[in-house]
């Protein structure tokens, strides 16, 4: 039965609950440090291709800050040509020969650079002419 009263009224079982204040402590990770000179996961391969015919050159790296990569054709920089296109993608640096000829043959590398360090790959292309059929 429940009715209202001026008093309260006292049980025999009286429990007493505390509250104790708890303050949230984030568990410490420690930082991991993901800074990585620049390595080479895939290299270039050697290459024999047939003038006049585009061909691609392939190589993977990984590295953090992401290097940058530059592109070399017997140790001199291949700049703003318009025969050369390069580009990266999630890690996958290539090299487009557009329409090569023998001249065009030659050691190619790839070097990556950033401020941990550099790494570089190179390979060795072949152009052939084409045989006339007699």
């Amino acid at each position: 039965m429940c009715w209202s009263s001026q008093e309260p009224e006292l049980c025999l079982n009286l429990q007493l609950i505390i509250f104790l204040e708890t303050a949230y402590q984030p568990e410490k990770i420690p930082q991991r440090d993901m800074m990585e000179p620049p390595k080479f996961t895939q290299p270039l391969t050697d290459r024999t291709t047939t003038r006049g015919y585009s061909t691609h050159l392939f190589c993977c790296v990984r590295g953090f800050p992401q290097p940058k990569i530059i592109w070399m054709k017997n140790q001199m920089e291949i700049r703003e040509d318009p025969k050369y296109i390069a580009m990266i993608e999630q890690g996958v640096c290539s090299l487009e020969i557009r329409k090569p000829s023998p001249f065009d043959g030659g050691i190619y590398t790839c070097k990556a650079v950033n401020p941990l360090g550099e790494a570089s790959v190179d390979c060795k292309l072949d152009v052939k002419e084409v045989k006339e059929r007699a």
